[in-house]
C-alpha cells in the first residue's frame, strides 16, 4: 500500500517558535523569527541599585563579628524588593512570548551552566536576569494558556553536533546546515 503524501496546502501547522535566552544589550530572549525580547532599563537600573545595596550589605557581614541577624533582615528586604520588578518584566515577557503561538521550544537553563569556569563567580549577566526564574514564569503562563513547551538539551541544541566536540553558532532563522565534520545535512 502506497500512501500519498498530503499536499502542502492542506498541511496546517501550528505556530510555533524557539527561544533562546541571551542578554547582550539588554535583550532577554530572542526568537526563531529574530524577533527580541528586551527588558526596560528602568528595571535593570533598579536591580542592580539593589544589587549593589545587598552586595554592600554582605561584605559588612562578612566583616562583622558576633550576631548579624539586623543584616540579614535587612538583605532579605532588599532581595524581595529586587525580586519584583524583575519578576514584573518576566511576566510581561512572557505574555509577549505565549500568547500568538501553540508550541514554544526553549533550551534547557539553570544557574549552574551558566557558572564562569574558572572562578567561583557566577556571570554578571546573572544578576540581571534570572534564568531560572524567567523559565519558570514563561512556563507557567504557557501552562495557563495550554502552549505546549519543549525543553532541548543545551548539548542538543545547534551550537553542538550530537556527538562531537564541535560547536558551531548558527543563527537562529538558519533551519539547516551541514556539519564541517560528517557533511551531513542538519
Amino acid at each position: 500500500m502506497h500512501v500519498q503524501p498530503k499536499a502542502k496546502a492542506n498541511v496546517q501547522s501550528e505556530p510555533a517558535i524557539g527561544i533562546d535566552w541571551n542578554m547582550t544589550n539588554n535583550v532577554a530572549y530572542h526568537d526563531s523569527d529574530n524577533k527580541q525580547y528586551q527588558l526596560s532599563p528602568e528595571v535593570i537600573a533598579k536591580a542592580d541599585g539593589y544589587e549593589d545595596q545587598i552586595n554592600k550589605l554582605r561584605r559588612k557581614r562578612s566583616m562583622m563579628h558576633g550576631s548579624a541577624k539586623y543584616i540579614t533582615k535587612k538583605i532579605q528586604k532588599l532581595s524581595a524588593k529586587r525580586a519584583q520588578p524583575l519578576n514584573e518584566a518576566y511576566r510581561k515577557i512572557a505574555i509577549e512570548l505565549v500568547d500568538p503561538i501553540e508550541v514554544l521550544v526553549m533550551k534547557k537553563i539553570g544557574a549552574k551552566d551558566m557558572r564562569k569556569s574558572t572562578g567561583k563567580a557566577k556571570n554578571r549577566k546573572l544578576a540581571l536576569l534570572k534564568p531560572y526564574e524567567a523559565k519558570q514564569v514563561i512556563q507557567n503562563r504557557a501552562f495557563k494558556q495550554g502552549v505546549t513547551v519543549v525543553e532541548v538539551d543545551a548539548y542538543k541544541t545547534s551550537q553542538v553536533e550530537y556527538g562531537t566536540e564541535l560547536i558551531d553558532k548558527h543563527p537562529l532563522s538558519q533551519r539547516e546546515w551541514i556539519s564541517p565534520i560528517t557533511g551531513k545535512s542538519h
